[in-house]
């Protein structure tokens, strides 16, 4: 098992036992309120539990760059509120890549999944801030990536010429959750690479700086 891996699993291991820890001291069981997602003027907390079915969601991110350098990317994900504020998820990565920089014109597809986990550190800034008048939300951010890279396209030494290869990346940020609607936000987020030795990511920056959706 990758040690990437093997660090992700602890970490969300560890952040799922203090939140039913957090839950069992400060919330009432299986209490899903809408407050934490979608805050309302005066939601009922223990009239309205958060209903099961939507706990799952679904969203994701994409980029758009054309020119010398092409890149095309979609990220699709799937999550599940485990807790009021801890939620793991799946997704899958596709990016076309071309450029035209050393000649004639050379592309690739990158095919790729990840896993990742979301923790609310801040359901609703209001609630601390109360002039602030916004219920934007801090979240804290883990992702386990792995790529199917063609080295006809990369060109690393250590790897066949004409051979696909797998990549792992390990990120860990934060950012901002917004909600837009009765069951839909957008997320701001900022994220490190701690795959020293990685020789490709999805993104030609660290920190990466990334803006999704979810619905």
């Amino acid at each position: 098992m990758s040690k990437y891996l093997k660090q992700i699993l602890f970490i969300l291991l560890a952040i799922f036992s203090l939140d039913i820890m957090a839950q069992q001291e400060n919330e009432k069981p299986n209490s899903y309120s809408d407050q934490y997602l979608h805050p309302k003027v005066d939601p009922k907390q223990d009239e309205n539990p958060y209903p099961t079915a939507r706990r799952l969601y679904f969203g994701g991110n994409g980029f758009l760059s054309l020119g010398t350098f092409t890149d095309i990317e979609l990220s699709p994900i799937v999550g599940y509120w485990l807790t009021p504020r801890f939620s793991p998820g799946i997704g899958v990565k596709y990016q076309y890549l071309s450029t035209t920089y050393y000649g004639p014109r050379i592309s690739t597809n990158v095919f790729g999944a990840t896993a990742f986990a979301d923790y609310l550190v801040i359901k609703n800034l209001n609630k601390m801030f109360e002039k602030m008048k916004s219920n934007v939300g801090i979240m804290a951010h883990i992702e386990y990536e792995c790529l199917s890279l063609d080295n006809a396209y990369f060109g690393f030494t250590d790897q066949s010429p004409n051979s696909r290869f797998l990549q792992q990346n390990f990120y860990a940020g934060a950012g901002i959750r917004q909600p837009i609607g009765e069951n839909s936000s957008f997320y701001v987020l900022i994220l490190f690479n701690l795959s020293g030795s990685s020789e490709f990511s999805s993104y030609s920056s660290n920190p990466v700086f990334r803006i999704g959706f979810t619905f």
